[in-house]
């Protein structure tokens, strides 16, 4: 068995070990069969595979090529500073990247996801991330259904940068409407539902708030039912600005603002830490 294909599927997925056991097995478990080679039972086994978004097979398959792996491991620190809102840092992982060598549709899709989000949300160059996007939702029956659905998200997310807001919800709803009744196989589909469900509720926060906060509840009902804690931080720091906006409690504020700081402890986002502290320390919650 491959353990150290394992060990790689977990590092990139920026899991440690007792984060990727939670709910499955304890960390004693999972400690023993990556340095001691003792394999947990089948039943534990599947369920680690499957939040590392890798199957049984990948264990006891040929190892892939150094290339390949060196790209699926930048595309997964890439797509980690991507969900943490460390765009630069994204930028640079993606740019080391010979994109030329990339010739596995699932990895070519991949960075059409990550490298595309980071122009939006940078505005880099939003018009190059539409042509790539489009090319996705063109050819949709040669592309797996996540990246159709990200592909509609990140269209979305354009289109509202450029103040196109009718075009930009046409593109969430036809996303929303569709990844929900995609199956939690696996880790990774996990988090772009989440990022599909955060960038969709960030979007309707400016003009349809109620909508915008039942969309975070799925989210963090979704977090909670899959014990995963990405866009958990951005999603309760997102509530609270909701709740700014519809001038709630100041108690209310201040206990969302502490769980979002929490959580972006958690997960080392420093974005959102200065973004909390900054609006904590200006005491301004009234819309």
């Amino acid at each position: 068995m491959n353990i150290q294909r394992f060990i790689d599927a977990r590092l990139a997925a920026g899991l440690t070990q007792e984060e990727l056991a939670q709910g499955i097995a304890t960390q004693a478990t999972l400690s023993r069969f990556e340095s001691g080679g003792k394999i947990p039972s089948i039943k534990i086994l599947t369920k680690l595979v499957n939040r590392l978004d890798i199957s049984l097979a990948d264990l006891f398959a040929v190892e892939e090529t150094s290339a390949e792996r060196v790209i699926r491991t930048k595309l997964a620190a890439a797509e980690y500073n991507l969900i943490i809102s460390e765009y630069v840092a994204a930028d640079e992982i993606l740019h080391e990247l010979d994109t030329m060598a990339i010739d596995q549709i699932d990895l070519r899709d991949w960075y059409v996801f990550v490298r595309s989000y980071v122009d939006i949300l940078s505005e880099q160059n939003i018009e190059r991330a539409i042509l790539r996007l489009n090319a996705i939702v063109i050819d949709a029956a040669e592309h797996a259904e996540i990246y159709l659905y990200l592909a509609y998200t990140g269209l979305g997310m354009a289109y509202a940068r450029q103040n196109n807001v009718a075009q930009a919800e046409q593109y969430f709803e036809r996303s929303f409407e569709n990844v929900m009744s995609l199956q939690n196989e696996h880790a990774r589909t996990v988090w772009r539902k989440l990022s599909i469900l955060f960038y969709t509720a960030e979007f309707f926060s400016a003009h349809d708030i109620e909508t915008s906060d039942l969309l975070l509840k799925a989210l963090v009902d979704l977090v909670s039912d899959q014990h995963v804690t990405y866009y958990l931080a951005r999603a309760v720091y997102l509530q609270a600005q909701n709740a700014i906006k519809r001038n709630a409690s100041d108690d209310l504020i201040h206990e969302l603002l502490r769980d979002a700081y929490a959580f972006s402890k958690i997960n080392r986002n420093t974005v959102e830490l200065e973004a909390i502290e900054k609006l904590l320390a200006s005491k301004q919650f009234k819309a």
